[in-house]
């Protein structure tokens, strides 16, 4: 797997010359498996605003039908069980493909659980869990005299 192609000084591509790369690029990329990659579960991004918190969890190919969250003993669960796709042919190489997945986030007590709101947008599932009045920070203005 090559991010970055880089060339020399005479101006050819110094990509994959190393043939220990190769080996270790085609086994991370599904080649030496014959096609097939390792199963792994989405990238997510977290973070903490003054009023809630947003969870951002990348689920390009999948619908929000195909995605289920709950909560069970102040654990959030995002999972999918998204059925295989049919195959009409034999691929000769594959790079992508969505498979089910099952991610757990451990609630804290400063959430409140009972006003999340979740939306489904360009392939990003945002998860939207406001803090408790308690939890949020307290802004005390104080006048000069």
């Amino acid at each position: 797997m090559t991010l970055v192609k880089f060339k020399n000084q005479n101006g050819t591509q110094l990509n994959n010359q190393v043939p220990f790369n190769s080996f270790f690029n085609d086994l991370l990329e599904g080649d030496f498996f014959g096609g097939q990659s390792f199963s792994r579960v989405p990238d997510v991004n977290i973070l903490e605003e003054n009023e809630n918190y947003i969870i951002e969890v990348a689920l390009p190919g999948f619908t929000k039908d195909q995605v289920n969250v709950k909560i069970e003993d102040d654990v959030l669960t995002i999972s999918s069980a998204k059925e295989g796709e049919k195959e009409h042919g034999r691929y000769l190489k594959r790079e992508f493909n969505s498979q089910a997945f099952r991610r757990s986030f451990n609630i804290s007590e400063t959430m409140d659980t009972d006003s999340i709101k979740a939306e489904m947008k360009n392939g990003i599932l945002f998860l939207h869990i406001p803090k408790k009045e308690e939890a949020k920070p307290q802004i005390k203005e104080i006048k000069i005299s």
